[in-house]
């Protein structure tokens, strides 16, 4: 990507697209500073160019919310995210695969930002798209992570596990029994298995299956190994 920037024309309207990959490649590095500044040369190149380059413009918005999302700047990942799904939805329809993958994103940073009724308010129009048959693709499993630990938070023990559940079936449906995300599902499924004495079983099979995981992947996140490792002790 470096190699192409220097080789295009300045005024090349793929220009920004290049920045913005090089934004997300720095961001799977774990630079985030780099990214971030890739992200925002991409957004004032793509912002010259409206409407044109709308749907870009919001796909460069989305990208430099999760970055934002990955090092705790949550506040700042909500905005993005929200004016990118407000330029989505003057492009597409509610049930478009696009305006899903948003909505999944920025419910799960509400979640963790403690707005917990705006999130559930955000995926219960997608949930009832599911259950009608109007989504234009398949349910995304982060969809189902987070009404779960909407519903788990809320005190509905029944629905979280319903939601973690399908969440998980998703995962491991589509090859990804061994994601970071897949060890988040297992994690919270032992937390809540572990609240009844007739299932604890079930809840050291889910938290060990957490604790592979973790092991097995190199990450930055640390925090979440540890939580693993004191529940399977919590448990054993």
């Amino acid at each position: 990507f470096q190699r192409l920037l220097r080789t295009l024309p300045i005024n090349d309207e793929n220009r920004p697209n290049v920045y913005r990959e090089l934004g997300r490649v720095y961001r799977f590095m774990g630079k985030y500073q780099q990214a971030i500044e890739y992200f925002r040369v991409a957004l004032l190149l793509q912002r010259r160019s409206i409407p044109q380059s709308k749907f870009e413009y919001g796909c460069t918005l989305s990208g430099l919310a999760v970055v934002y999302s990955e090092i705790g700047d949550l506040k700042r990942a909500i905005h993005l995210n929200k004016c990118a799904l407000g330029i989505y939805h003057t492009i597409f329809p509610n049930n478009h695969l696009e305006i899903n993958q948003i909505v999944d994103r920025l419910s799960y940073d509400l979640y963790k930002n403690g707005q917990y009724q705006e999130a559930y308010h955000l995926l219960s129009k997608i949930d009832t798209l599911i259950k009608e048959n109007r989504l234009l693709t398949n349910p995304q499993a982060q969809l189902y992570h987070t009404l779960g630990l909407l519903h788990k938070t809320f005190g509905n023990r029944i629905e979280a596990l319903e939601y973690l559940k399908q969440a998980l079936a998703l995962r491991e449906k589509w090859g990804h029994k061994h994601h970071p995300y897949t060890a988040r599902i297992c994690y919270e499924l032992s937390l809540l298995y572990a609240e009844e004495n007739d299932q604890h079983a079930l809840a050291f099979e889910y938290a060990q299956r957490s604790l592979n995981i973790r092991q097995a992947k190199v990450s930055s996140n640390n925090i979440e190994l540890e939580q693993s490792i004191e529940l399977v002790k919590r448990l054993s």
